[in-house]
């Protein structure tokens, strides 16, 4: 179970300052077809984000329709989760702008939607 201390937060708050875009992100978990990140951006009041970015499937002949599923099904409940989700080259990103203080239990629920597809 990964739960970011608040230390962490303030450094991609830090970071989030210095960079030239104001924002800064840490990969939390990877998995096959996701992968997990959250971050900050940084302006008149820091907001953190989560970003899921879901993979669709493997380029190739064949489509493999139960993964294809399994993915929808993880996009819906991201969906009805808050996410905002948007689509490039066959990966869908998922966003969520949460509260500094609830990332780690928004993270803990995201990992529950992700375990689906793992």
């Amino acid at each position: 179970m990964i739960k970011p201390p608040k230390a962490d937060l303030d450094a991609l708050i830090r970071e989030a300052k210095a960079s030239e875009h104001r924002e800064s992100y840490r990969t939390i978990e990877r998995g096959a077809s996701y992968l997990l990140r959250v971050g900050v951006r940084a302006g008149t009041a820091e907001s953190c984000f989560l970003e899921i970015a879901v993979r669709l499937g493997e380029d190739g002949p064949k489509v493999d329709l139960p993964s294809l599923e399994e993915a929808l099904n993880v996009l819906k409940a991201l969906d009805s989760s808050g996410y905002s989700l948007s689509w490039q080259e066959g990966t869908v990103t998922c966003e969520k702008e949460v509260l500094p203080s609830i990332a780690a239990a928004e993270i803990l629920r995201a990992r529950g939607i992700l375990a689906s597809r793992r």
